[in-house]
């Protein structure tokens, strides 16, 4: 993955944070999510899920990001979303798939030591709804803590 972020410095002032996911499936293909979410509750409608075929190829496509559980930090008592289902279309199909998002372990935030953001960064499973591994992801979840103001 390149996880290369120049600046946060672009969130509106309504905006706390972001969860983003990206995600490379075992047929080839890759998909990118974010949600950028606000004081209300509500995620930003610039918010996109994105689906990389083989070929590179750009496919947007609807989406539902669904925490099934949560973990929370012994470090700083924010409370993540763990567990997730997220739900999308299957631009080869035009299906409607489901996939799960895994942590592999549910300690893997980072302490603010850099930039004095604290956020959840780690590696992930991508699972069927069966429950059978269908590729592996990353995933990064920024305010749960408190909002990403620093950044501002």
């Amino acid at each position: 993955w390149m996880d290369h972020e120049y600046s946060s410095s672009q969130l509106d002032a309504n905006q706390v944070g972001w969860d983003w996911l990206s995600a490379q499936l075992d047929d080839g293909r890759e998909l990118m999510f974010y949600a950028l979410r606000r004081t209300d509750g509500g995620i930003d409608p610039a918010s996109t899920l994105t689906w990389i075929a083989r070929d590179g190829s750009l496919a947007r496509a609807p989406y539902r990001w669904e925490p099934l559980t949560t973990w929370k930090s012994p470090h700083t008592g924010a409370v993540y979303p763990q567990r997730i289902r997220l739900t999308t279309t299957d631009p080869q199909t035009n299906a409607e798939t489901v996939f799960i998002v895994d942590p592999y372990h549910n300690d893997q935030e980072l302490g603010g030591t850099l930039g004095g953001v604290t956020y959840w960064e780690g590696a992930c499973r991508l699972l069927s709804a069966d429950g059978a591994q269908v590729g592996s992801a990353y995933m990064e979840l920024t305010g749960y803590d408190r909002p990403v103001e620093v950044l501002r």
